[in-house]
């Protein structure tokens, strides 16, 4: 706050009033106000950034598992398709469990 003085040779000029404590303690009310939301602010965004970070190695671990998984599913594939062929499926039937093609009266057609 400033009060006016007397003026001298026509010119006006303004001494500062002393403070009062109330409006000292609002301003370190203030203050420290200002830096409890700085360090919020600061905290906050370092525990995003790990989060962040944490999150990016979860979706690598989960790529990398994916990858590994879908080369099971392709070799699995390919295996079930070669014990299904019938050329090895051929043999296995008439050597070891003695099959061969039907005789005359076991072939039964339905309407």
């Amino acid at each position: 706050m400033y009060q006016v003085a007397a003026k001298n040779n026509g010119v006006a000029r303004q001494r500062a009033l002393p403070r009062k404590s109330a409006e000292r303690g609002d301003s370190r009310m203030a203050l420290w106000l200002m830096a409890l939301a700085i360090l919020s602010s600061s905290i906050l965004c370092v525990w995003s950034r790990a989060k962040v970070t944490a999150i990016g190695y979860e979706i690598s671990q989960e790529t990398r598992r994916l990858r590994n998984q879908t080369e099971l599913n392709e070799q699995l594939r390919a295996e079930m398709a070669m014990l299904k062929a019938p050329g090895r499926l051929e043999p296995i039937a008439k050597e070891e469990l003695g099959l061969g093609p039907p005789k005359n009266g076991q072939i039964v057609f339905m309407r």
